[in-house]
């Protein structure tokens, strides 16, 4: 099996439904094709997937026979520094990409790690995995790092150029305990954590008079319990509800937490979170 990237651009913002959409799933499975994870950008304009599939021509048939848009396909190999760990399970990342026509060696690659990991370790970067095409041309990688800004100043002090880097998020999340517990540790003791969930309530019945509860219930038992429960995760699905979320925010330590709504978005509460 080979590792297949999917590059989506879209024209508006990835909504959960289409997040949920499982018609590629489907027509990937009939070419022995599997999903690995995807990478959503904050603004939700932009994605990234990752697949396990007998090519690169698998997966494209698939999006197409789905009728599922997409930007670019390819072959992915994973290419890591030498003695540096990667991190896993991360749950909010930097992605930066980077395009070079005329390929690049081996060697060029590992002059551009002798210059840009010290970089990359002044700013509290950590290595997670990085993706280069079978024919040296693209380059897709993975970090932890405090915001998308250091990384942009890294590779310009260490002369690594790159086309774009962008906050993403993992879909969807097998342990969201050990995701917000992070956050907490990673929080300044003034700083305000903004969580922008479903509204609904943690008890069914409390979902009756929701407009789109048959809906989202769907998405929720369909795609993301089923997600979370695929990597020994808790399951709770997009529905976990208003009372589950303040009980684990608590639970990590968070002790101010207020919930806002917008006139516009019945779908969603905002909350905004304090360490006290």
């Amino acid at each position: 099996m080979s590792l297949i990237k999917v590059e989506t651009v879209a024209d508006r913002p990835i909504t959960a439904e289409m997040l949920a959409d499982t018609r590629v799933l489907d027509c990937l499975e009939a070419r022995n094709g599997t999903w690995r994870y995807s990478l959503l950008s904050a603004d939700r304009d932009r994605m990234i997937c990752t697949f396990e599939a007998p090519d690169a021509e698998s997966v494209r048939q698939a999006y197409r026979q789905a009728d599922v848009g997409f930007s670019k396909v390819w072959t992915a190999q994973v290419i890591e520094p030498e003695g540096v760990p990667p991190v896993w399970n991360e749950p909010i990342l930097k992605v930066w990409e980077g395009s070079y026509p005329n390929g690049f060696t081996d060697e060029e690659w590992k002059e551009a790690q002798r210059l840009i990991l010290p970089c990359y370790q002044e700013r509290g970067i950590e290595w997670v995995c990085c993706y280069a095409s079978l024919d040296k041309t693209r380059v897709v990688c993975e970090l932890k790092a405090p915001d998308a800004e250091v990384i942009r100043e890294a590779h310009g002090k260490a002369g690594i150029p790159f086309d774009r880097v962008w906050c993403a998020e993992i879909h969807d999340q097998a342990r969201p305990d050990v995701v917000l517990q992070n956050i907490y540790n990673a929080l300044r003791s003034d700083g305000v954590y903004l969580m922008q969930d479903i509204r609904a309530t943690t008890d069914v019945d409390g979902n009756m008079e929701h407009p789109i509860a048959p809906l989202m219930y769907t998405i929720s038992c369909m795609h993301c319990m089923t997600v979370s429960l695929a990597y020994g995760g808790m399951g709770l699905g997009a529905m976990w509800g208003q009372e589950k979320a303040l009980q684990m925010l608590s639970e990590a330590g968070f002790s101010s937490v207020e919930i806002k709504q917008l006139a516009h978005d019945f779908q969603n509460n905002y909350y905004i979170i304090k360490k006290s």
